[in-house]
């Protein structure tokens, strides 16, 4: 959390009498007491695993998930997504607590939400992917879990299209592990191209469900880390 237009925007709306709430990674965000206010409320999180977490919610009411660090980088240069909803049960939930599991309708579908690390989010993920007939596509920045690499080389054997995404940077390091075997099974991925992160955590399986998160699809996202993956149908 580093961007001055909207650390500035966040103060002025506490100084005018606006709660806010702010939920960080300690050791990765700057100090933050020149924000120092009533109604500022500071929650720094430490943990074994990182603070990845990026929500917004605005009035009890609008919740945006997605990639996006509140950085200038982040928003002004790298690629990334987010995922605007008006739903205040959604919004009253993820206020309350972190649900390991949890399902709710908006808009008249299905919207399932996961907290990681969570031992029932990765076997999810890949029942979802079990499902696809046509076609999955796939916009990673990391992608290196050993589970995910086998499935989506199950589905390819099955005559599945696999179109796979990934930032450039990543795939000359950390993804390469993965991204080899796939390679070798016959599926090659696509490279981001330009200077800027290919920062996407996304899938989209035959045009019907939509993956998104905050969460890279690695080990440590599911099993230590702080983030988040949600199911849209």
């Amino acid at each position: 959390l580093t961007d001055r237009s909207i650390l500035s925007l966040l103060k002025k709306k506490a100084q005018r009498g606006v709660d806010v709430h702010l939920y960080y990674h300690q050791q990765n965000t700057p100090t933050l007491h020149q924000l120092e206010a009533p109604h500022f409320t500071f929650h720094p999180i430490q943990e074994k695993g990182l603070m990845h977490e990026k929500i917004w919610i605005i009035d009890e009411s609008w919740v945006f998930l997605g990639s996006a660090n509140l950085t200038y980088s982040s928003l002004k240069m790298h690629d990334n997504s987010l995922l605007g909803f008006y739903s205040p049960p959604l919004a009253e939930v993820l206020l309350r607590s972190r649900p390991e599991d949890f399902s709710i309708d908006i808009g008249g579908k299905k919207l399932r939400y996961f907290s990681l690390p969570s031992r029932k989010a990765l076997p999810h993920l890949l029942e979802t992917l079990d499902q696809a007939k046509k076609c999955v596509v796939l916009s990673l920045f990391t992608f290196t879990h050993p589970l995910i690499v086998e499935k989506l080389i199950t589905l390819h054997e099955r005559g599945i299209q696999i179109i796979l995404n990934i930032d450039s940077y990543t795939a000359r390091g950390a993804s390469q592990k993965a991204l080899t075997p796939l390679a070798e099974a016959g599926i090659q991925a696509n490279l981001s191209k330009g200077p800027q992160l290919f920062h996407h955590k996304w899938a989209l399986i035959d045009n019907t469900t939509l993956i998104l998160g905050s969460a890279n699809w690695t080990q440590a996202a599911f099993l230590k880390n702080r983030d988040f993956i949600i199911f849209l149908n």
